[in-house]
């Protein structure tokens, strides 16, 4: 098998001309696998407790599209949580518009 080391997207389409159909498949597989892995690591970490249902619940499915066989992720979570950021003005007692940032 051949070692890859390139730096940019037109160098990776033309070293993984050198490959079967067969491997592509399993190599696109891989990596999106492992890069939902990390980002399924990386939502963990921005939970706001450190243990909890909300973290465990939070999961990857690999499946694959059923026309195309081409493979994809989802990170999700089986818990419903969702964070509200305001931006805007509000107006005080004096009747002075203050800005809101939350």
């Amino acid at each position: 098998m051949a070692v890859l080391a390139t730096m940019n997207l037109k160098q990776v389409q033309k070293a993984m001309l050198e490959f079967s159909q067969r491997d592509v498949r399993r190599i696109s597989r891989s990596a999106i696998s492992r890069s939902a892995t990390r980002v399924k690591s990386r939502v963990k970490q921005q939970v706001p407790v450190d243990k909890g249902n909300l973290k465990n619940s939070i999961k990857v499915k690999n499946e694959r599209n059923n026309k195309t066989k081409e493979p994809y992720s989802f990170v999700y979570s089986t818990k419903g949580y969702y964070a509200t950021l305001l931006y805007g003005v509000r107006n005080d007692p004096n009747g002075n518009q203050v800005p809101i940032a939350n």
